[in-house]
């Protein structure tokens, strides 16, 4: 089995939204993938990133969060992120 997509859940939507699921269910439709051909991580939530090694590529979910903020799991994600993309991992931000 190839190594799956990282859903990184930044945010939730809105409370009017959610009936549809959340963005982790959003991408996922949208990509049209399974949940078994994805791995999502809640990082405002302290999720732990997986290795870099272990995944096929990232999505990153939008969230109402700024990165002026400097929120703890902001700076812990963008500090993987930049291990990520360094490796040559493809990565999309929402």
């Amino acid at each position: 089995m190839p190594a799956p997509l990282l859903i990184i859940e930044t945010g939730k939507p809105l409370p009017t939204l959610n009936r549809y699921g959340g963005f982790a269910h959003w991408i996922r439709v949208a990509a049209g993938l399974c949940r078994q051909q994805t791995v999502v991580v809640d990082v405002t939530a302290g999720q732990p990133l997986p290795a870099v090694s272990a995944i096929a590529g990232v999505v990153i979910s939008g969230s109402a969060a700024y990165v002026t903020d400097r929120a703890d799991w902001s700076e812990t994600t963008a500090a993987w992120l930049r291990q990520a993309v360094a490796a040559g991992l493809p990565v999309l931000g929402i």
